[in-house]
């Protein structure tokens, strides 16, 4: 028996543990780690006041001596993890304590689960005094085995269940172009079915969950999703990948979702995984060679080599990671050359618009419609003598100008009033006749116009400034097209750069905007003015005019391909170059057995990825930009989700078409060109994010890493026959005319011009598991392009997302709380709230999203944080910086692996645990989920 001296402080004290934090568990949402330590130091202080009020309680104060020095260690370094708080404050206005850093505050969760167990053993200790008992040895210096007994009496924590098991598969919320009409469900089905027989193959080879289901169907999908942002997204995913690699869940995941930057690391993961040789002999044939053949390139793209040295597939991305700068000088001459050639080559195209109006205007002159051009150099008049032509002219227009003004409201009237009255007949004649009336009167307006318009370019030429600039004009003049263009391309990337803010990002966007129409006017006023009056000795003859304007018409309407000038073949080639990489066995002579070598760049045919089991199914994100369609199922997007993938590529509005069928229809088509095409983020047309008065110029300036398609819709006979996009859809890309789902070629550029995460793929196939990556920009860390997935999936697909993205908030100090954060997505969310109610959560169809981001958090290795002292703008560095050296490289690989880090540490799952990913999950919904949630239930 205890003495009954130790009864009441005893008491006290197993109050205290009992009841706070010491012997509870401490969720990531509803609980707060500077209170958790405010309640130790509390019990802490109160054992001391009880051991001194309580001096001859000797069988207390022993273990209430064990007690504290079992706390103090724990104490003593939480408190040289905190700093003050500025901004909160107590009842008394002292600075409040708060962890220095996330880091800090991690760790202390960590401490905080070591001690939880041994706070257990005392509170059973200070119990059993209470009531007069003697306590046990094990319980205030319990043996290792002793405490893990210890450890399995603690309150479990709720948890969470993630609804019930997912047929995946895309469903019936999109209709689908399909030829003939009406095969939605169909062309649906023959897309899941080949889907599904790839992935269920694959899960049966790796022996994954779920692999050899009796009814042939796919249950639990699961996808990786990597989101645009250039090299940075792809050098973040690759450090995210390799932690995913280490734990064993990188060959779990069935689908592969890229977009853009991401997609060039997805690239390289389809190419080195999932083609080339692996072997020296005859390929695997049955379920174990195929398995050990995956095996194998997984720890051959992964894992370290014997002398501990990271793989040669990452070597080789880290030493390619200049990729637009890397090559021979020759080869970097062409680069600049291709881009430098397709501005002349534009420029050239563009000079039959003004050469054929200053032939036109040469023809006027000649039938003398124009008068007589004599008093232009009549230095005593500024306007042409009135003649009966021009007084025409003008009084047709003023005539049925005012008619117009006087009828066309009555007729309105009559026309809204009664649709069926002879006023709505005469109102749809009007608008019929309106325009050909009104271009008639343009045009004898513009006749009249003329000539003054000459006078002024006359005076302009013949202006006395010019008398002490006689050479610097005539060099202008010699260099006219060229000037005007450069200064076009300066003008435009100054507005570009200063993105229209201030007045003199208007004025410059402006300028950009007139830059364009401006060098086609000066071309036009010069070569008719040497037409019509003599430069010299004589006036310039015609036929040479005609005779350059007919070769250019017959090279730019016979010869051109404008996809073959564009940028895109070199961009593709270059990240060829870093990202598609192969393994093939070649011949050593000074070895009898062949050795291993890494092949740059093969133009892998989409048809051909996946030959092995090792690389997940790759969906290919893009856009087709069709800004003139008549579909209000774009509703202003400005294009469509256009995919390329193994078996299927299209987009809902083109239709779906057999990939063979879209590789014969374009030979150009293979991994290389979808990647690129994903990654076409400057481009003229850019779906919603498309800059129109800007359009003209970035194509004018060949800023042009889109891709034109032939439209597959018209069948490969069709299309194998026809001669590659010509001078009339670069005038459709410059103008934005004519683009639409209907026209013989169609307009890709980057996936991010629709969507820029690549989940709303994985969403449409009803995935139960999705790691989102983010790599893309985003310094104020809004999570837009999460909010836009959220509204595309609601409107289009009517799934509900649920998410909190407080803890990737900026605070304070300029760091986020977390890497990430879990996504509840409800693929058949309810329509009432009575539904809401009582639905049970094993009876939902929910899916679950981890959303990764590029995100700061106040620590992360030595060298990631000196380059940020380095660089302030890391994480979000401009996408436009494309060339990273070794530190860059190596800060956002890094960056991914602790964010994907963080994240087993969050599901408080071990560094060497594998586990599948529906564990992974359910522990991090248990940490992260809100206790509150509907899991919970």
């Amino acid at each position: 028996m205890s003495s009954n001296k130790s009864t009441v402080p005893a008491h006290a004290v197993w109050v205290e543990l009992s009841t706070r934090i010491a012997t509870q568990p401490l969720h990531s949402r509803s609980g707060d780690e500077e209170t958790a330590v405010a309640s130790i130091v509390a019990i802490f202080k109160k054992t001391r006041e009880l051991m001194e009020k309580n001096p001859e309680a000797e069988e207390f104060l022993s273990v209430a001596a064990a007690l504290l020095e079992t706390v103090r260690p724990f104490t003593a370094r939480w408190h040289g993890w905190m700093t003050e708080d500025k901004e909160l404050r107590d009842k008394e206005g002292r600075p409040l304590p708060r962890f220095r850093d996330e880091w800090v505050r991690h760790q202390f969760r960590r401490e905080l689960a070591q001690l939880q167990p041994l706070m257990i053993g005392f509170a059973k200790a200070f119990n059993a005094l209470r009531k007069g008992e003697i306590p046990e040895r094990k319980w205030i210096a319990p043996k290792p085995e002793e405490l893990e007994e210890l450890a399995k009496e603690a309150p479990k924590p709720k948890r969470a269940k993630l609804g019930k098991d997912l047929l995946a598969g895309i469903g019936p919320q999109l209709a689908i172009h399909t030829n003939p009409p009406g095969q939605d469900a169909t062309r649906i089905a023959a897309i899941n079915d080949a889907e599904r027989a790839e992935i269920l193959k694959r899960r049966v080879i790796l022996n994954l969950p779920h692999a050899d289901d009796s009814k042939r169907e796919l249950i639990n999908a699961t996808g990786l999703g990597f989101s645009g942002g250039g090299i940075r997204s792809a050098t973040f995913c690759l450090g995210v990948a390799q932690v995913l690699a280490r734990r064993g869940l990188l060959k779990q995941f069935d689908f592969m979702s890229t977009v853009s930057g991401g997609g060039y690391f997805g690239s390289f993961l389809s190419s080195y995984l999932g083609t080339g040789d692996f072997h020296t002999e005859t390929p695997p044939q049955n379920q174990k060679e195929k398995a050990d053949d995956a095996t194998k390139r997984f720890e051959s793209a992964f894992h370290s080599n014997a002398d501990r040295r990271e793989p040669a597939a990452i070597r080789h991305l880290r030493n390619y990671s200049r990729y637009l700068q890397d090559g021979t000088p020759l080869r970097k001459a062409a680069g600049i050359g291709i881009v430098l050639l397709g501005i002349l080559f534009n420029l050239l195209i563009l000079m039959q618009i003004p050469l054929g109006a200053a032939l036109l205007t040469k023809a006027l002159h000649a039938s003398r419609l124009l008068g007589n051009f004599d008093w232009i150099r009549d230095e005593n008049h500024w306007f042409p003598p009135g003649t009966a032509l021009w007084s025409k002219a003008l009084v047709m227009l003023g005539f049925f100008t005012a008619v117009w003004s006087l009828i066309y409201p009555r007729v309105k009237s009559r026309a809204m009033a009664s649709p069926k009255l002879q006023g709505a007949r005469d109102l749809k004649l009007w608008e019929k006749i309106f325009p050909i009336i009104l271009g008639i009167s343009i045009f004898f307006l513009t006749i009249w116009v003329l000539p003054a318009i000459f006078r002024g370019y006359h005076s302009f030429r013949t202006a006395e400034i010019w008398g002490h600039l006689g050479a610097l004009k005539q060099r202008l003049e010699g260099l006219s097209a060229v000037t005007g263009l450069s200064l076009t391309v300066l003008i435009g990337g100054a507005a570009a750069r200063l993105k229209g803010e201030g007045t003199t990002g208007r004025l410059l966007k402006f300028a950009a905007v007139i830059a364009g129409p401006l060098l086609c006017v000066f071309i036009y006023l010069s070569v008719s003015y040497r037409m019509i009056f003599p430069v010299g000795a004589e006036p310039w003859h015609w036929g040479w005019v005609f005779a350059i304007f007919g070769l250019l018409a017959w090279w730019a309407w016979g010869l051109v391909d404008v996809n073959t000038y564009s940028p895109h073949g070199y961009y593709r080639d270059r990240l060829c170059s870093c990202y598609l990489l192969i393994r093939r066995w070649v011949a050593d002579p000074q070895s009898i057995r062949p050795s291993l070598n890494l092949v740059e760049f093969e133009k892998t045919r989409l048809v051909e990825l996946n030959g092995g089991a090792a690389a997940p199914y790759h969906l290919i994100n893009t856009t087709v930009n069709l800004p003139t369609s008549e579909s209000r199922e774009l509703r202003g997007r400005n294009g469509d989700f256009f995919l390329f993938s193994k078996h299927w590529c299209g987009s809902p509005l083109i239709g779906y078409f057999p990939t063979s069928e879209i590789e014969a229809v374009d030979r150009h088509i293979n991994l290389g060109t979808a990647m690129a095409i994903s990654g076409a983020a400057a481009s003229s047309n850019m779906g919603w994010q498309t800059k129109d008065s800007l359009r003209m110029l970035m194509t004018l300036a060949n800023v042009r890493l889109g891709y034109w398609l032939r439209n597959p819709r018209l069948g490969v006979a069709v299309a194998e026959k026809m001669w590659g996009p010509g001078s009339l859809w670069l005038f459709r890309e410059m103008f934005a005319r004519g683009m639409d789902e209907t026209k013989k070629f169609l307009n890709l550029s980057d996936g991010g011009h629709i969507e820029n995460l690549a989940c709303y793929e994985l969403m449409r196939r009803r995935a139960k598991f999705i790691v989102c990556i983010d790599g893309g920009m985003e310094p104020s860390m809004v999570c837009e392009d999460l909010m836009r997935l959220e509204r595309y999936a609601s409107i289009d697909l009517g799934i509900r997302m649920h998410y909190d993205v407080a803890d990737l908030r900026l605070q304070a100090n300029g760091f986020s709380k977390a890497y990430g954060t879990l996504v509840k997505i409800d693929y058949n969310p309810p329509r009432t709230e009575f539904e809401r109610r009582n639905r049970k959560p094993e009876d939902a169809e929910w899916g679950w999203m981890i959303y990764l981001k590029l995100a700061m958090i106040g620590y992360a290795p030595g060298y990631v944080m000196d380059y940020k002292r380095q660089n302030p703008g890391f994480p979000h560095e401009s996408t436009g910086d494309q060339i990273y050296d070794e530190a860059q490289f190596e800060a956002y690989r890094a960056l991914g692996e602790t964010a994907a880090e963080s994240l087993f540490n969050a599901a408080a799952l071990q560094a060497n645990s594998m586990p599948t990913i529906a564990e992974w999950f359910s522990a991090l919904a248990d940490t992260i989920l809100p206790d509150n949630d509907e899991a919970f239930r």
